[in-house]
């Protein structure tokens, strides 16, 4: 065994890995290439039509991410059925070469997992050829293991997303029952989030990004992904962030557009009883503040009552 010798720990660089997840047309694939864009405009400082052209999106979804190429010249490929998982590692280990592409756009991981010729598809039918379910199971999750591992030893910046286990309730708003769909966890092996840097839950209706695991300094809730958001996640990653000291007014503020944004005015209002935001101090804001977004993350991730 090789003798241990102390020394200080050193963040390094590495690439950031990050994963989305929500109900169909919540919005992951647009959300990733917006996000990618401003990644690589920070990492090149180009424009925003030059920085399509450092992004490649692999599609696993039908083609639909193509649908998307009037946002701007992003590079494309195309996975098709069936799903195994070495296809979507093969197609990562040959752009890891290409020095003119910063970011991958992984769209979408569920495919490779439960659609044809993935992970629970190829484990179906083995167990239909007999032989120990756990060995069989074994063998597939080795194949997806590797896929993961691809993932994150790539030194490129990788983007994924992933469809949701869904929840669909009905709900009064503006004196009206209508249905809606809530992201409960990714689509995938359970505890995969655990594998990501960033993990983003997204909101079908308002398409705000809610953060189910970050880095230092990231927000708790952004209201939708754009090129700068991209730009800034990539600055609190590489950095030592330091979580600013936040005044009376920055919470309000916050406090304002949440509940504006997510319709949560009559939970602001029954919270205040009467008083107004400016009546409090800051210590009872913040704790306004975490009971709010932990309001909006239970209509995120559970039935309503």
């Amino acid at each position: 065994m090789a003798k241990i010798v102390l020394q200080p720990a050193v963040k390094k660089l590495k690439p950031m890995k990050v994963l989305s997840y929500g109900p169909s047309y919540s919005g992951k694939t647009m959300s990733s290439i917006l996000l990618a864009v401003g990644i690589v405009q920070k990492i090149r400082n180009c424009s925003k039509e030059d920085a399509f052209k450092h992004v490649i999106l692999i599609d696993s979804e039908y083609g639909r991410g193509a649908l998307y190429a009037h946002l701007g010249p992003f590079n494309y490929y195309e996975i098709e059925a069936p799903y195994h998982g070495d296809k979507l590692a093969d197609a990562i280990k040959q752009i890891n070469n290409m020095s003119e592409i910063d970011v991958i756009i992984c769209d979408s991981l569920t495919h490779f997992w439960s659609k044809d010729g993935g992970i629970l598809d190829q484990k179906a039918a083995k167990d239909k050829l007999g032989g120990n379910s756990y060995t069989n199971w074994q063998d597939v999750t080795a194949q997806f293991n590797r896929m993961i591992d691809t993932i994150m030893a790539s030194p490129k910046h990788i983007l994924t997303t992933t469809r949701a286990k869904t929840d669909t309730v009905v709900v009064t708003e503006g004196g009206k029952s209508i249905p809606r769909s809530y992201g409960l966890k990714p689509e995938l092996r359970d505890g995969i989030e655990y594998d990501f840097d960033i993990v983003f839950n997204i909101d079908k209706n308002s398409h705000n990004l809610l953060v189910d695991k970050g880095v230092p300094g990231i927000d708790m809730i952004y209201d939708i992904a754009t090129p700068e958001l991209g730009a800034k996640l990539l600055d609190l990653f590489n950095s030592d962030a330091v979580v600013p000291e936040r005044t009376k007014e920055d919470i309000m503020k916050s406090l304002r557009d949440m509940s504006k944004n997510n319709n949560m005015i009559t939970f602001m209002q029954l919270a205040l009883s009467g008083r107004k935001l400016d009546d409090l101090e800051i210590e009872a804001l913040k704790e306004l503040e975490l009971n709010l977004i932990n309001e909006i993350k239970k209509k995120q991730t559970s039935k309503a009552k």
